[in-house]
């Protein structure tokens, strides 16, 4: 449980008269998935979920999707928003604390370090007048000593970057995102270096949001789960490349209707003769 997130919750839930009344008609399935909703909430970047991909969760955790959907919609233990997501008011509630504390601690830390920064940057001038009136035999001894200063300066600069890149990262979100909603798909085990460069060249253009949107529509388009006449599938990879993500974001690979006798989807053809990149 090495990559885990935290997240507080009231030991007597299960006593709660929504709780009781879901554990009354669906029995301890209903509570389980309760709690999988709540999980997969948490998890979430702005802690909702999108309501048309249900059907893939309830398949991942192996019950329905009529349970799920009950679960979310009937016993006021979710909101609905926009008809499109779903959240859980009390998790935003307890999460707002949480982060709030969280994000209070980071600063303190690199408050802390720009501190300690701030004193070697201080002590060098120092050192470096005091060594106009060393000996010359001294010379060498003094030199490692600038030379030791200079080396604690540029730990110190590095741990204040680390400190402040770190929670701005958005490698993990976006990873995040890809896991929990595109089920479908192979799971995600390494985030290497071309993948870094490649979410990092995307993002001069996109924002998380669209990457949430690419990962939703990617998961709802048959076409790109292999449902054509060629069998091919859409990998992790092949959505983040430029002209991949534009498309797929444009709605290109949107399921369409009313073409029985027609290809799944216009580029099936360009994907079976490799002129779709």
């Amino acid at each position: 449980m090495k990559d885990a997130y935290y997240f507080p919750h009231d030991s007597n839930s299960k006593d709660d008269p929504k709780c009781v009344m879901l554990i009354e008609q669906l029995g301890m399935e209903g509570y389980g998935i309760f709690w999988v909703l709540i999980e997969t909430l948490r998890e979430q970047p702005k802690y909702k979920y999108p309501l048309a991909l249900i059907p893939a969760l309830a398949r991942r955790y192996c019950t329905t999707t009529e349970k799920a959907r009950t679960v979310v919609m009937q016993y006021g233990l979710f909101q609905i928003e926009d008809d499109e997501f779903f959240y859980s008011k009390s998790l935003n509630q307890r999460m707002e604390i949480y982060d709030r504390k969280r994000e209070q601690s980071r600063m303190a830390g690199k408050s802390s370090a720009q501190k300690r920064l701030g004193c070697a940057e201080i002590e060098r001038p120092f050192n470096e007048r005091s060594t106009t009136v060393q000996p010359p035999f001294n010379d060498r001894s003094t030199s490692k000593v600038k030379e030791s200063k200079v080396k604690e300066s540029k730990r110190e600069e590095s741990k204040v970057d680390t400190i402040a890149e770190n929670p701005q990262t958005p490698y993990p979100k976006i990873i995040e995102l890809y896991s929990s909603i595109c089920v479908s798909y192979p799971k995600l085990t390494t985030l290497s270096d071309s993948r870094k460069k490649a979410i990092k060249a995307r993002l001069n253009t996109y924002s998380i949001d669209d990457f949430e949107k690419l990962f939703t529509m990617a998961e709802e388009s048959d076409f790109l789960k292999g449902k054509n006449k060629n069998n091919w599938s859409a990998t992790f990879d092949w959505m983040i490349k430029d002209s991949s993500m534009a498309k797929i974001l444009d709605g290109n690979f949107s399921n369409k209707t009313g073409q029985a006798n027609k290809s799944s989807n216009p580029y099936a053809d360009m994907v079976k003769e490799g002129k779709y990149d």
